[in-house]
């Protein structure tokens, strides 16, 4: 039996996660794949382009950007103390010890063309 397979590509408006359960990062793709009732398999292809401009916050101390949100990550970037970057989505990731506060809130940011994960602990939208 031979199955037709219809794909969808596009760009959607994610709100509230409503795709997948979470909300991807800026610039990310996500992908869904699901059987229909008449045996078609349906792909749907979302880019997520956070509005990273809506958002401002500030560096209560030195922050590492990271290129996941987890400690154990890659380092993108240093946010110098009291300086402003755009961010974009929070999410729960990597437990962390920063800036007085345990915690697994991390924020998307971007600084001086590096983008990434920082301690949401240790930023103060604006």
């Amino acid at each position: 039996m031979k199955r037709k397979l219809a794909l969808t590509v596009g760009t959607a408006a994610i709100a509230g996660g409503s795709l997948l359960g979470f909300t991807p990062a800026a610039g990310a793709t996500t992908t869904a794949a699901a059987q229909s009732p008449s045996g078609t398999a349906v792909v749907t292809s979302a880019s997520a382009e956070a509005p990273l401009a809506a958002c401002k916050a500030q560096a209560k101390e030195q922050v590492l950007i990271r290129a996941k949100a987890t400690t154990d990550s890659g380092i993108n970037g240093t946010i110098p103390q009291g300086k402003t970057v755009s961010c974009g989505e929070t999410k729960k990731g990597g437990s962390y010890d920063a800036c007085h506060k345990k915690d697994n809130h991390w924020l998307y940011v971007t600084y001086n063309g590096h983008k990434g994960w920082s301690p949401k602990a240790c930023m103060v939208k604006r």
